[in-house]
C-alpha cells in the first residue's frame, strides 16, 4: 500500500483455471435474474466452454448478461474476443480507464467511452478519483466522486460492482446505478481491507442515495 490508497496486487486465479461445464448449477442458473462473469473467466479452454455454456442458457431464459473485462492484462490476450462479447453476448459492461484504453486502442477515454457506447447497452468506466462514465443507450455523462481520504483500494472495483448490480435489480437506471456503486467503492476505500463489517452494511443501506 502506498500513502495515497493505491495498492499493488499480483493475480493467482489458482484452481478457478480449472472451472468447467461440470461446476455449472445449470437449474439454479435457469432460474437467476443476472449472470456476471469476468474476463478472468477468458484463459483456459475449460473456462472458455463453461461461459459459453452458462451464456446460452442466460440466453435461453432471458438472464441479463453482466461482463466486467476484469483486467488490462486479459484485455490484451483477448482484445478481440471481449469486443465480440460486448457485443453480442452482453447487457452490462464494467471497464476501468486502463482497460477501456486497450479495448480500444486509443488513450483518449472519451472517444473509448464513445466507441464503447456504441456496441454496449449499458456499460460503467471506472475513472479511480474522477469518478466514473456511465454509457446507457448511447447516451455518456459523468459522475463525479466525493472528496475521501483513501487508505486501501482493494475492492474499489467489486463494491462498485455489487452497487451497481444491486440498483439495476432494482429497477433504477444506469447513471443512478453508477451513483450508487461510487458510493460502496468510496466507502471501502476509506477503510483496510474489502469487506465491511455487518453492522456497516445496516447503515449503508439507510445511508445509500437510493433515488426517490
Amino acid at each position: 500500500m502506498t500513502p495515497d490508497g493505491e495498492r499493488t496486487m499480483n493475480t493467482h486465479l489458482g484452481m478457478c483455471q480449472d472451472f468447467s461445464i461440470a461446476d455449472i448449477d445449470e437449474s439454479l442458473l435457469a432460474k437467476a435474474d443476472i449472470f456476471y462473469f469476468t474476463g478472468y473467466m477468458w484463459d483456459t479452454d475449460s473456462q472458455k466452454s463453461a461461459i459459453k455454456h452458462a451464456l446460452s442458457i442466460a440466453k435461453e431464459n432471458r438472464i441479463k448478461v453482466i461482463f466486467d473485462v476484469a483486467d488490462p492484462f486479459a484485455v490484451q490476450r483477448y482484445r478481440d474476443a471481449f469486443l465480440t462479447l460486448i457485443e453480442e453476448e452482453a447487457d452490462v459492461v464494467f471497464a476501468n480507464q486502463a482497460e477501456l484504453s486497450i479495448l480500444f486502442d486509443t488513450k483518449d477515454i472519451n472517444a473509448a467511452a464513445n466507441s464503447l457506447g456504441k456496441i454496449a447497452n449499458i456499460a460503467a468506466v471506472k475513472l479511480g478519483k474522477e469518478g466514473c462514465f456511465v454509457i446507457e443507450s448511447g447516451n455518456l455523462c459523468k459522475i463525479t466522486s466525493r472528496p475521501i481520504i483513501a487508505k486501501d483500494s482493494t475492492g474499489a472495483g467489486d463494491m462498485f460492482a455489487a452497487g451497481f448490480i444491486a440498483a439495476l435489480s432494482k429497477g433504477y437506471s444506469g447513471k443512478a446505478a453508477g451513483e450508487i456503486g461510487g458510493y460502496l467503492a468510496e466507502e471501502i476505500i476509506q477503510i483496510p481491507g474489502a469487506q465491511f463489517e455487518e453492522s456497516v452494511i445496516k447503515q449503508l443501506n439507510v445511508d445509500l442515495p437510493w433515488p426517490k
